[in-house]
C-alpha cells in the first residue's frame, strides 16, 4: 500500500507541474505576442516625415524613405505612414480586410491616420498588426521581384 501511496502522489504532483508549467507557458507567449504587435505600434508612431522604420518578428527590419516617391504605386505620391496606412492602392486588399472599419473622418485631413493609430482594443491592435506585417510582405515580394 505505501509503495502504491508513492506512486500515485508522483503522478498527481507530475501532472499538476505540467499543467502549472502549460498555463505560464502560454501566458509568457501571450504576453509576448501582445508586446510584439504594441512595439510595431509604437515603431508606427515614433515614424518621422522622413523615414518610417519597421522592425517584427520573422520578418526583419524594414526601412521606408518618406522623401522618395511611391513606386508600387501610380499616385505620385512621397511614401509617408499615412501612404502606406490609408492610400497606396497596392495594399488595398489586406487594407480593406483589416483596417477599413478603423479609419474614421475624412482620409484627407490627418484624422484618418489618428483614428488609425489611436488604439481602443485589442482586436484593433491585431488588425493594425496584422495589415502592417502583411503589407510589408507585400512590399518586399514587389520591390524584389
Amino acid at each position: 500500500m505505501p509503495f502504491q501511496w508513492i506512486l500515485k502522489e508522483c503522478f498527481t504532483l507530475d501532472i499538476t507541474l505540467s499543467i502549472e508549467i502549460s498555463a505560464t507557458w502560454d501566458l509568457l507567449k501571450n504576453i509576448w505576442d501582445l508586446e510584439l504587435r504594441l512595439r510595431v505600434v509604437s515603431q508606427l508612431r515614433l515614424a518621422s516625415d522622413k523615414s518610417i522604420r519597421i522592425w517584427y518578428s520573422n520578418g526583419g527590419y524594414h526601412a521606408i524613405d518618406a522623401l522618395s516617391l511611391c513606386t508600387l504605386c501610380n499616385l505620385n505620391a512621397h511614401e509617408t505612414l499615412e501612404h502606406f496606412l490609408i492610400h497606396c492602392p497596392l495594399y488595398s486588399p489586406i487594407r480593406n480586410h483589416y483596417l477599413e472599419r478603423y479609419v474614421t473622418g475624412s482620409v484627407n485631413d490627418g484624422q484618418g491616420l489618428v483614428s488609425l493609430l489611436t488604439v481602443a482594443s485589442e482586436k484593433q491592435l491585431d488588425h493594425l498588426y496584422y495589415y502592417v506585417t502583411g503589407a510589408l510582405k507585400l512590399r518586399a515580394f514587389v520591390i524584389n521581384e
